[in-house]
C-alpha cells in the first residue's frame, strides 16, 4: 500500500508538471546531470529515454553521462561526477554501482549544494550519502523472486552469473537467490565475470560453458543482465537441460520467455528510474520536496504469460530496455 501512494503521488506530480506549455528548455533554468551505463547496452538507453522525457516534461536541461571504458568504470563514474560538479549541474542522478570509490565524491557533491538522487543503484548508500533519494528495485528481493520461481521449476543448483562483482546491486542478487534455493534445498555458485569477459560475448559464453562443465550438477543459470542470458542458452547447448532465468529486458531475452527457452526476466522499468531520478531532483530544487522511503520500480517479472504483451510495447523502442 505504501509504495502505491508513492507511487500515484509521483504519477500526480509528473502529470501536474506537464500541463504547462511545451517548450524548450530555459537557458537560464536548472541542469540535472544523469550518471549511469553505456548506452549500447538497451537497459540504459531505456534509463536515459526517461530521463530525457522528464526534463521535455519539467523544462530542464538534462545531460547523460557515461564511462567510456568499461574496464576502469569505478574510475570513470568518480571522474564523471567531479565533471559535473565542476560544470554547474543543479542535481544529479546517478548509480552508486562502487561505494568505495564513488561515495566520497558523492558527499562532497551535496556539500557543494548540489542535489543528488541515487538511481538503479544505491539503497543501502543513498540515506548515508545525503541523497534526497533512491529509485530502483530491492535488489535482495529481486533475487529472492528469482531463486522461488527458479525452485518451483525444479532447479536446485544454479549458477549465478555476476558481471559487476564487487558491485552491492549485483551481489544482493545473488545473495537472495542463494536465501531462496537454500530455503528449497538447493545451493548457489557465483560466477564473477572479469570486466574483459563481461564485455566480450564469446569469453562471456565459453566462462558460462566452463563452469556448467566443471559442476554436471548445476541445473539452473541465473544471470544478472539480458546480454548474459542470451549468452548462457548458446553455452548450454541443446544436449543438457538447464533451466535460465535473468534480470532486465532486451528482444531476444523476451522472445526466448515467449517460446519456452528462458523461464523468465525480472524487470526493474529503468525508463522509470531515469524519469522519477530527474523529476524528484528537479522538485526538491523547486520546492524542498522529497520522497521519505526508496521509490520502488520494480522487480516485476516477465514470464510465458505475459512476454508477448511486453514485446508489443516494441513500438514504443527505449522504454521497456527492450532492442
Amino acid at each position: 500500500m505504501r509504495l502505491s501512494v508513492v507511487l500515484l503521488s509521483l504519477a500526480l506530480t509528473t502529470t501536474a508538471c506537464t500541463v504547462r506549455e511545451p517548450g524548450p528548455p530555459d537557458p537560464g533554468g536548472r541542469r540535472i546531470a544523469v550518471i549511469a551505463g553505456p548506452l549500447a547496452d538497451p537497459f540504459f538507453a531505456a534509463l536515459k529515454s526517461g530521463a530525457e522525457q522528464a526534463a521535455a516534461d519539467l523544462r530542464v536541461q538534462m545531460d547523460y553521462l557515461a564511462p567510456a571504458a568499461t574496464a576502469e568504470f569505478g574510475a570513470e563514474l568518480v571522474r564523471l561526477l567531479g565533471n559535473a560538479v565542476a560544470n554547474g549541474a543543479d542535481g544529479i542522478a546517478l548509480g552508486d554501482y562502487f561505494p568505495e570509490q564513488q561515495d566520497p565524491g558523492i558527499r562532497a557533491a551535496v556539500a557543494a549544494g548540489r542535489t543528488v538522487v541515487l538511481i538503479n543503484s544505491g539503497e543501502s548508500s543513498w540515506q548515508a550519502v545525503g541523497a534526497t533519494g533512491y529509485v530502483g528495485q530491492d535488489e535482495q528481493r529481486t533475487g529472492t523472486l528469482a531463486g522461488q520461481r527458479l525452485a518451483e521449476a525444479g532447479a536446485r543448483r544454479v549458477l549465478c552469473v555476476n558481471h559487476v562483482p564487487g558491485s552491492p546491486a549485483t551481489t544482493q542478487r545473488c545473495a537472495g537467490l542463494g536465501t531462496a534455493l537454500r530455503a528449497a534445498g538447493g545451493a548457489v555458485t557465483e560466477l564473477p565475470l572479469a570486466s574483459a569477459e563481461a564485455t566480450n560475448p564469446t569469453a562471456t559464453q565459453q566462462a558460462i560453458s566452463g563452469a556448467l562443465t566443471a559442476d554436471p550438477a548445476l541445473d539452473g543459470v541465473f544471470t544478472l543482465g539480458s546480454s548474459f542470458a542470451e549468452q548462457a542458452l548458446r553455452a548450454i547447448g541443446p544436449e543438457r537441460r538447464v533451466r535460465v532465468a535473468t534480470t532486465d529486458l532486451s528482444t531476444g531475452v523476451l522472445e526466448s520467455v515467449r517460446d519456452g527457452r528462458i523461464l523468465f526476466a525480472v524487470d526493474q522499468q529503468p525508463y522509470l528510474q531515469g524519469y522519477y531520478g530527474v523529476l524528484i531532483a528537479v522538485q526538491r530544487l523547486a520546492h524542498g520536496l522529497r520522497p521519505n522511503a526508496p521509490v520502488r520500480t520494480g522487480p516485476l517479472v516477465v514470464d510465458q504469460a505475459n512476454a508477448a504483451e511486453v514485446l508489443a510495447h516494441n513500438r514504443d523502442r527505449g522504454i521497456r530496455g527492450a532492442k
